[in-house]
């Protein structure tokens, strides 16, 4: 009879598209057939901006979309 050794962990490569939003959870079959849902848990989750779509700062660190806010603000006291 084969001996099976259990993995104490596994990795897995999750694709994300540009201004997608991370999974939580994926699914998958196990040796028996049975349909698993395993938490994701990334070594590194960068920041995205929606002003540039881009990762490197969030929306709060986005220097443009503060100052679009900033000159929302004042048009809306003027008024």
């Amino acid at each position: 009879m084969e001996k099976k050794q259990g993995l104490n962990f596994a990795k897995i490569l999750v694709v994300v598209e540009m201004g997608e939003k991370f999974v939580d959870s994926v699914f998958f079959k196990n040796a028996n057939g049975e349909v698993i849902e395993e938490n994701v848990v990334y070594a590194l989750k960068p920041t995205h901006c929606s002003f540039y779509n881009k990762y490197k700062h969030s929306n709060a660190e986005c220097w443009r979309e503060n100052l679009a806010k900033k000159g929302e603000a004042k048009k809306n006291e003027k008024h």
